[in-house]
């Protein structure tokens, strides 16, 4: 098992590495299946942001709606939504976090615009 390369992780990096290891080990986890594992959860996490998700989501729906519609929808959550909330991933996306969001266009004085945005925000969630 490599624990990194020279002079990138020094002598003290390494031998805590080695103890982490030995602590996997000892509990039974193959440190090398550990490491895929905290890898393919990285990924995932990238992966499912509320964008990517939004953005899937629309395109499963968008020959369902008018051209104009489906295009004034991405519009809405490109201009409004994806900004505040776009990049988190969607299991850690919390409701205060989407109030804030939808509060924001509220402010503004769409109150209507902010209820169909909060509308379209649960369904991608669903």
């Amino acid at each position: 098992m490599a624990l990194g390369v020279y002079p990138e992780t020094t002598l003290t990096k390494a031998r805590e590495k080695r103890a982490d290891a030995r602590k996997l080990i000892g509990d039974g986890i193959g440190p090398s299946q550990h490491r895929k594992k905290e890898k393919a959860l990285a990924f995932e996490s990238t992966q499912n942001t509320f964008e990517a998700v939004a953005r899937n989501w629309y395109e499963n729906r968008k020959s369902r709606w008018r051209p104009h519609y489906a295009k004034e929808i991405i519009t809405r959550l490109e201009n409004d939504i994806f900004p505040a909330i776009g990049d988190f991933p969607i299991k850690e996306i919390e409701p205060p976090l989407l109030l804030q969001a939808i509060r924001k266009i509220e402010n503004s004085g769409a109150h209507e615009l902010a209820e169909r945005q909060l509308q379209k925000c649960g369904e991608i969630f669903r």
